[in-house]
């Protein structure tokens, strides 16, 4: 038995996680990198998404949408500079 538990995954990981902790009723906290939309089929009562906007695997407009019901914000991290091939990247929250 643990006082704390944290649950830090990406992905198709950010599925997994929510799904086990939903199931084995895991009290958590959770840090989901770029999360896809079936994330969001399971609860989060105490989680933060980070998400990029050129995620092949995201339909990110959607996944947006998704955490809204669930989230007070999310963060996004969007291209704003390429310089040199390198590329810049400013924080929203929305």
């Amino acid at each position: 038995e643990y006082s704390e538990v944290l649950f830090i995954s990406k992905s198709v990981g950010t599925i997994i996680a929510s799904a086990y902790a939903e199931k084995y009723k895991i009290k958590c906290c959770q840090i989901l990198y770029t999360p896809l939309e079936q994330t969001f089929m399971f609860e989060h009562d105490d989680a933060i998404a980070f998400i990029g906007t050129a995620d092949p695997w995201s339909d990110v407009k959607k996944v947006i949408a998704c955490s809204k019901n669930q989230f007070r914000f999310m963060c996004m991290r969007m291209p704003i500079i390429h310089w040199k091939k390198k590329i810049f990247y400013k924080t929203l929250i929305s």
